[in-house]
């Protein structure tokens, strides 16, 4: 699908802030954690929000994707029940947000999530920025191999400072 003028800045900025989120992952994966809780805290609440206020946005992305699949699906069983659907989106982002503030198999699992959720938007194409998501979904995985033997809140403690001369 041709991207529409209007959407080119902010398609470009959500394909930039993929890559960001990718790279952050790789150099500072502290900061990509804290990034990704709030990416995943902030859509849960924008789209809760806009599912109870105005549900019938969502029947746009219909003709985003190139996806005839995700086309159909929109515009049939989500567009009967867009407030549910969309409130089951928005709980599990706000569970993966959650997740990833934990350590171990709590947090495993929420970037599981996070990975199998912006692969599953992928299709939509411009809707989703792609290619943002997917860029984001490798940024989780490079989270994930580090296995989350910390919270985020450990991991933003002050540490103190490591006395390398002191002999015990």
């Amino acid at each position: 699908m041709a991207l529409r003028p209007e959407l080119l800045f902010p398609h470009l900025l959500c394909v930039a802030l993929g890559l960001l989120l990718a790279v952050l992952a790789w150099k500072k994966p502290v900061w990509a954690r804290v990034s990704f809780v709030a990416l995943f805290g902030l859509a849960a609440v924008f789209n809760l929000r806009t599912a109870i206020v105005d549900p019938s946005a969502y029947l746009s992305f219909a003709t985003l994707t190139d996806s005839t699949h995700y086309r159909v699906l929109i515009l049939g069983p989500f567009a009967r029940h867009v407030t549910a659907w969309v409130c089951a989106i928005a709980l599990g982002q706000a569970l993966i947000a959650l997740g990833l503030l934990l350590r171990g198999r709590l947090a495993q699992l929420a970037a599981i999530g996070a990975i199998v959720f912006l692969c599953a938007i992928a299709p939509l194409g411009v809707g989703s920025a792609m290619p943002s998501s997917l860029l984001m979904a490798g940024g989780m995985v490079v989270l994930l191999l580090r296995r989350f033997p910390t919270t985020l809140g450990e991991d933003l403690a002050p540490h103190p400072p490591i006395d390398r001369h002191h002999r015990a």
